[in-house]
């Protein structure tokens, strides 16, 4: 309550399905930065207890984000394309809030409040006893704001839950912390099980009066593994939710959730390819692929805790893995015919980790992703008991440098370009989706002719003189037309992306289906590759950043020392 100070770092994120005509991007980037930068402007270095639009309300992280939101909503263009605006606000590296709304709702706006906590605890699983640090995330959210302090749940209150609910497993075995969850007899103390043990602590202290809609908890045991757990809070009036995906608050929490579970492993492989298309990748050649699985479901195993068994898909995996590490994949009979790809290698792990799965019935997908290199990866993802059908991507990346005239003059970046390639059926002489080596030489080529140059001068007949300026979603454009452009007309692709990233802070991307392998209209206006004919309709997003230093103080004994006047970036 006292006057205090902190920094905030604020996200602006734009979304949208089509491209304003004539213009080449889904919103205005510099105007959209402008914006933010015009509305961070507003609070920069002030204290906003001073300030008339906040009179009778706290200046809590979900009313700044909201009046961030609006503000932002009012200065942006508003083509009919824009569909939301998202504004996060972080106001340390362990809490952020957020609020998102449809453009042109006069409310109806999700707030969602984030806190982080970790504990150390050791745990007996399949492979006896080990130990882990564990950095847990909360994110509380719901649609309407506490009338008396401002805000959609005390963000001290939530840091306080989460510790609390972690703090009884720091430093402790939890085989024997929770005995009747995980003693002898009982499933193991998976991330999973542990998210949703945390859940429900989290749930259980919230006060009968919160106007939360959800809660997820995030549990992190490593870089390579995570579990989360996330389900509906029951009604803050206690009534049922009217269905069994409630809970919260009440001492009865039911066991529906949603879950996903990650893990990694690598293997060093060996091999060569057939096919003149391969080029020198026809003689033996190697690489280390770093691969991930993603299982994902709905529903937690009865008297099991958890989505899926860690442990199992961590065995899946590394038994999948094993029997490729340190091969020759030429050697080996289950590729007899085919060419071991990336592609095929994924599918190849999917089979494998699909089969030594159990399959609980809420566990409904499996994704496998093959990465060859920083800038090369291929993704396939199949639900489980599916015969076939599965979706293949393929992604390659590309950077440039170049010159370019916006509102504020000439300014210069270096571009990181990402091409995102996805379709279900792979071609049967190469066994690829599509030749990694070529998509990286159509991506090299769509961004060779704008590497070292001036854009408006380069491409005048887009960005000169009385043109749209050269935005990063203008330029993803370009870059996925002359990708598109290049594509041989036999390809089986069904969708193309293209992401520009001007900075770590600013970034636009492009996506549109690709017209069919066969030539023929995909029944509307939203197709296009290959054809020469590239209509305007695509998909876009538009992500920026700012900072800005306040000083305020709170009003309510909840706030405690944050009543004095404070601050923060």
């Amino acid at each position: 309550q006292a006057l205090h100070g902190c920094t905030y770092v604020v996200d602006a994120v734009c979304r949208g399905v089509q491209l304003q005509a004539g213009a080449n991007y889904l919103v205005d980037i510099c105007a959209a930065e402008s914006a933010l930068k015009a509305a961070l402007a507003r609070y920069d270095r002030r204290n906003l207890d001073d300030l008339a639009e906040f009179a009778g309300d706290n200046t809590t992280c979900e009313r700044v984000a909201r009046a961030v939101w609006e503000r932002v909503a009012a200065a942006l263009p508003r083509p009919p394309a824009l569909a939301s605006l998202q504004i996060v606000v972080r106001e340390s590296d362990a809490a952020r809030v957020e609020y998102e709304r449809s453009l042109g709702a006069s409310d109806g706006g999700l707030y969602s409040v984030c806190v982080r906590a970790r504990f150390m605890a050791a745990r007996t699983l399949a492979g006896g006893v080990e130990g882990s640090t564990f950095v847990v995330d909360a994110l509380f959210s719901g649609r309407e704001l506490d009338p008396r302090a401002t805000f959609l749940f005390d963000i001290c209150l939530a840091e306080e839950l989460l510790q609390r609910a972690v703090a009884h497993l720091h430093q402790t075995h939890l085989d024997e912390q929770l005995p009747h969850l995980f003693g002898a007899g009982k499933p193991p103390p998976t991330a999973g099980a542990i998210a949703r043990v945390i859940w429900e602590a989290v749930a259980e202290g919230l006060p009968p009066e919160h106007r939360l809609a959800g809660l997820k908890v995030l549990v992190r045991e490593h870089d390579e593994a995570a579990a989360e757990y996330s389900r509906p809070l029951a009604p803050a009036d206690g009534d049922s939710c009217g269905g069994d995906n409630c809970g919260g608050g009440t001492g009865a929490v039911p066991a529906r959730g949603e879950g996903t579970v990650v893990r990694r492993g690598r293997c060093m492989i060996a091999h060569s390819f057939r096919g003149e298309a391969f080029g020198p990748a026809q003689a033996l050649h190697g690489c280390t692929y770093v691969v991930d699985a993603v299982c994902r479901g709905v529903q937690l195993q009865a008297g099991a805790n958890y989505l899926v068994d860690i442990c199992a898909a961590e065995s899946a995996l590394k038994a999948a893995l094993a029997r490729y590490d340190r091969r020759n994949l030429d050697d080996l009979a289950e590729f007899a015919g085919d060419n071991t790809t990336c592609e095929r290698v994924a599918r190849a792990v999917w089979e494998r980790v699909a089969a030594a799965l159990p399959r609980p019935p809420a566990l409904a997908s499996l994704q496998i992703v093959v990465r060859e290199s920083d800038a090369a990866r291929v993704e396939y993802e199949r639900s489980l008991g599916a015969s076939d059908g599965g979706l293949y991507s393929v992604c390659v990346r590309a950077r440039f440098m170049a010159a370019r005239t916006l509102a504020g003059g000439v300014e210069g970046s270096t571009f990181v370009v990402d091409a995102l390639f996805s379709g279900r059926e792979l071609d049967p002489r190469a066994t690829f989706l599509f030749d990694i080596c070529l998509a990286e030489e159509l991506l090299q080529r769509a961004v060779a002719h704008l590497h070292q140059t001036h854009l408006d001068e380069q491409l005048p007949h887009l960005f000169g003189a009385g043109k749209p300026p050269p935005t990063a979603g203008a330029i993803a454009r370009v870059i996925w037309e002359a990708v598109a452009e290049g594509l041989p007309p036999e390809h089986r692709l069904a969708g193309l992306k293209v992401l520009v990233r001007e900075h770590d802070e600013a970034a636009a991307e492009y996506s549109r289906p690709l017209a069919p392998a066969d030539g023929d209209s995909c029944g509307g206006d939203n197709c296009g590759g290959g054809t020469g004919a590239v209509p305007a309709r695509g998909e876009g997003t538009v992500v920026r950043r700012g900072r800005c230093m306040i000083a305020h103080s709170f009003r309510g004994e909840a706030f405690g020392p944050a009543q004095a006047l404070h601050g923060c970036t």
